[in-house]
């Protein structure tokens, strides 16, 4: 479980939680994240007062940084629909009618059905930067929100921990938020999600298709994540 506390402001003061969940493939990080937005549409206001935003309302954001690591990998991994997530278009829309599973996980179980202009706006939002991304998910949930970021262990180089940004980002959350109904300020926490290697590595081949079927050290995430660990104990 992770604790969220209350704020010990006023609720229109209190900032934004920005949870940076890091984990390795095969991790159940997609469940958490499912957990998350579960928890966001538990919290979303009922009945037709549309102006007030609920206090630990959450939204859930699924690798953001997925798409640049596409990018700046090129060739040099095959993932289904490369393409279609870069240029965030979703499969089928074009003259692809593959039955390849996509490869990116959504935000929704596959239990819940989309319409297509639903399932057009999800994919296209896969081209908005870490900032963007953030900054809607702030103004979703207002102050005293939290918005939940899961990362792969494998783009954490694409992440500056110093000034909780995406790497040679060009925009700030802080240009995103020109139409924010309330001045916001944000709180980042991270959180190292670890299954048992051997656990990872015993089920890999059940989604190679989704993380390729040669397992890098890279790939399975352990030593990024050691990585990543050093890097936040020695702020």
């Amino acid at each position: 479980e992770i604790a969220i506390p209350p704020p010990s402001m006023s609720d229109s003061q209190a900032p934004v939680t920005v949870i940076h969940c890091w984990s390795a493939p095969r991790s159940r990080s997609t469940a958490l994240l499912y957990s998350f937005e579960a928890r966001g549409r538990a919290a979303s206001p009922s009945g037709t007062d549309t102006t007030s935003t609920p206090t630990y309302a959450t939204y859930a954001v699924d690798e953001p940084l997925y798409r640049r690591w596409l990018i700046d990998k090129g060739d040099a991994v095959s993932r289904p629909y490369t393409q279609q997530m870069i240029d965030g278009v979703p499969p089928g829309s074009r003259d692809d009618d593959d039955d390849d599973d996509d490869g990116k996980k959504t935000l929704t179980p596959a239990t819940t059905a989309r319409t297509p202009e639903e399932d057009a706006k999800r994919w296209a939002r896969e081209t908005g930067s870490l900032a963007h991304r953030i900054a809607t998910g702030a103004k979703s949930v207002g102050p005293g929100g939290v918005v939940f970021c899961k990362h792969m262990a494998k783009h954490c180089h694409l992440y500056d921990f110093d000034n909780e940004c995406e790497v040679g980002a060009e925009d700030t959350v802080f240009d995103h938020m020109a139409d924010a109904r309330v001045h916001l300020t944000f709180v980042h926490k991270h959180v190292l999600l670890i299954r048992d290697p051997v656990a990872v590595l015993s089920s890999w081949d059940v989604a190679g298709s989704v993380h390729g079927n040669n397992p890098t050290p890279d790939e399975v995430g352990i030593i990024p994540m050691m990585g990543i660990y050093s890097t936040l104990i020695s702020r």
